[in-house]
């Protein structure tokens, strides 16, 4: 095996690892924001008598907003083909989400982003396996 074919693999290897932590930092980042989305509103009788309130986050209802957060692409060996870019955000029938957080002032996904800066980091960096 020539010195080229060493260097070709040992990088083909390094950009898989990579994209085996962008994948698993995107995961992480949905199922946190799936869980903080996940309270269901009160209801009696079928009817709602309880929804979420300004500075919380929207409570479960339809479940647009819980499944809505989604990232792509979703296999390692895609995201190496992709340029090691991964795209995460919210699907369009799930628009209302956004909606509420950016004019209803409720907590939402840019809330669960900005709190999870910091562990997004360690398991991109593979700081979180040490």
């Amino acid at each position: 095996m020539s010195i080229d074919s060493q260097m070709d693999a040992a990088l083909e290897g390094a950009k898989l690892m990579m994209a085996k932590r962008l994948l698993r930092a995107m995961q992480f980042l949905q199922q946190q924001h799936i869980e903080r989305v996940s309270k269901p509103v009160v209801k009696i009788g079928g009817r709602v008598i309880e929804r979420s309130k300004p500075g919380e986050y929207p409570r479960l209802e339809t479940g647009h907003g819980r499944t809505g957060v989604v990232y792509a692409p979703q296999t390692p060996e895609e995201i190496v083909a992709e340029g090691l870019v991964v795209r995460l955000g919210q699907m369009r029938n799930s628009w209302y989400m956004l909606h509420l957080e950016l004019h209803k002032d409720r907590l939402g996904f840019i809330k669960t982003a900005d709190d999870l800066r910091e562990m997004v980091k360690a398991l991109i960096t593979g700081a979180a396996d040490a």
